[in-house]
């Protein structure tokens, strides 16, 4: 590829281009469109794609899945991901016998998902559980360490074994951030996620309350100070906020602004009660 493509400077002004917006279109995970393959740079392999699709067309096997799985990678088009996970999930054993049994394997899950395999006009977003799981339960798992982690300091600082009434909701997070992380069907996950979304608005209204003390000198400045070895962590914080963002306040989906909104206040009243440190 670098060797192609510097004679034309592709390599230095071209690729890394692409290669930028291809990461910040995966960093948007719940976009609902595709980038096309190549965009502001003309493809530089489009003569010999043309010379390859003739060669795959001309062949004794079926190749077209290939061929237009490649096409609206190069036009930016989305194939049906249940399809695309299928196919990826084909033994191995069936892909060491060749193409003609992988085609053909291929083409049969394709029939089943006649009609559907491309989705252009209004598609039709796959469940956050089938995009990425690895990603989500990543995520999922690393917030619920997080939380769990802060809340054993805050016990550990004060010497309490349980969390002030209006910081409650936290404690019960890490527990639900590690169901969330194990969830395999799009039904249960939705359940753990209209949990998380009634903790997160228990722990809206906690943390008013909870800055009302402090302002009002409820909880003592000593208290603030050791809770805020603990509560007081940011990056807990700011992965929380993350994790929910992720889950279910991205701006692509409808009827989440009212847990965002819970968000940015929770991350308001954290900052009244526990200052961030420079």
């Amino acid at each position: 590829m670098e060797s192609y493509a510097a004679d034309s400077n592709l390599y230095y002004n071209g690729i890394w281009n692409l290669l930028r917006s291809d990461i910040s279109d995966i960093m948007s995970r719940y976009t609902n469109h595709r980038s096309a393959l190549w965009q502001k740079e003309r493809n530089p392999f489009l003569d010999r794609w043309s010379n390859v699709k003739k060669l795959l067309n001309d062949s004794k096997e079926n190749w077209s899945f290939w061929i237009k799985w490649y096409e609206a990678a190069l036009k930016g088009e989305i194939l049906n991901q249940e399809m695309l996970e299928q196919i990826a999930l084909i033994s191995p054993k069936d892909w060491e016998q060749g193409p003609k049994r992988v085609n053909g394997l291929i083409a049969e899950i394709e029939e089943g998902f006649k009609g559907g395999a491309t989705e252009t006009d209004h598609p039709a977003a796959p469940s956050e559980i089938q995009k990425n799981k690895l990603v989500l339960r990543a995520v999922a798992e690393g917030v619920s360490a997080q939380v769990a982690d802060v809340i054993e300091r805050y016990f550990h600082e004060t010497r309490q074994n349980e969390l002030p009434e209006e910081f409650r909701a936290l404690q019960e997070l890490p527990e639900l951030f590690a169901s969330i992380s194990q969830v395999d069907e799009s039904s249960d996950y939705q359940v753990q996620i209209e949990k998380l979304k009634g903790k997160i608005k228990e722990l809206e209204a906690g943390l008013k309350i909870a800055q009302s003390k402090s302002v009002n000198g409820t909880f003592s400045k000593a208290f603030l100070e050791q809770a805020g070895k603990s509560l007081g962590d940011w990056k807990m914080w700011g992965a929380l906020g993350g994790a929910v963002y992720m889950f279910v306040g991205a701006p692509a989906q409808t009827g989440t602004t009212g847990i965002m909104d819970s968000v940015s206040n929770i991350v308001s009243s954290a900052r009244g009660i526990f200052p961030m440190k420079p």
